[in-house]
């Protein structure tokens, strides 16, 4: 039979993951904030739900995939949050891309409710979630592990274990390390041409036919200066924070070179101002 999952966090990544989860055959019921995606999961056959709590109460596997560490922390620990309803020996899987403080703290306190967590972020962005080829990195509990790989299958098509609690988000943080570092080799290269009178666009249109080309030159609404990709930038500089975060933890003098920083930095302030 097959398992009553939770879902919370219905955005861009969590909705087309929910209702592949409703075309494997799983039961799903949803939360969001946002109530038209709500709406949106229950017309794929879904049922929604009016908070995390009640998502908990009739799950046997609660995911989240919430965009960043406060949220998860919120919504998972928080009054009215999952914790306080979701069952013994029910599981919960953290698919969200946060901090390796974040997962430690949620773990421990689910452990201490008798709930198993799996750490499982993911990569292969909008288009990996909708077609169910994302790219998941699993830590926690080996059998735990086994015991959701139904829903893992479901969901993308490369799926790792890698070790204990918080090893996904250690992987998925040098994942990370090396898009943002490449965005930024990106855009400073497109800003060197076009300052020597090159068009970006066609830099672009031969660097994604050549031995550069990469996801980021494939996806090129990342490279956008607009404002309307304004919340992009604002998840590379997320991205940024989470790969200190890490260097700090771990006293690692990573040798990143200047213009990484500095573009980094150039970016904060150009989404700042929009």
């Amino acid at each position: 039979m097959a398992k009553k999952i939770g879902f919370i966090g219905l955005g861009t990544m969590g909705k087309p993951m929910a209702k592949n989860l409703l075309k494997a055959g799983f039961s799903v019921t949803g939360y969001d904030i946002n109530s038209d995606a709500v709406k949106d999961l229950e017309k794929a056959d879904g049922r929604g739900a009016n908070s995390p709590e009640e998502v908990a109460r009739q799950s046997e596997v609660i995911i989240t995939m919430l965009p960043d560490s406060p949220d998860v922390e919120n919504v998972i620990l928080g009054s009215g949050g999952v914790l306080e309803s979701a069952r013994r020996s029910s599981i919960l899987i953290d698919m969200s891309t946060v901090t390796y403080k974040t997962v430690k703290k949620v773990a421990t306190a689910a452990e201490a409710k008798g709930i198993d967590m799996l750490d499982a972020p993911v990569s292969g962005g909008e288009e990996g979630a909708i077609n169910a080829t994302l790219a998941i990195m699993v830590g926690g509990k080996k059998h735990i592990f086994e015991e959701c790989q139904d829903i893992f299958r479901a969901l993308g098509k490369k799926i790792v274990y890698l070790g204990d609690t918080g090893t996904g988000q250690v992987v998925k943080a040098c994942h990370q390390l090396i898009t943002a570092t490449t965005l930024c080799a990106i855009s400073e290269a497109l800003v060197l041409g076009t300052k020597a009178g090159a068009d970006p666009e066609l830099m672009l249109d031969v660097i994604k036919d050549g031995t550069a080309r990469c996801w980021t030159t494939e996806h090129q609404q990342c490279l956008s200066v607009t404002s309307q990709h304004a919340s992009r930038r604002g998840s590379t500089i997320r991205i940024w924070g989470l790969v200190w975060t890490w260097l700090r933890i771990l006293v690692f003098p990573c040798r990143l070179p200047p213009w990484s920083i500095s573009s980094s930095e150039r970016l904060k302030r150009r989404t700042e101002g929009n």
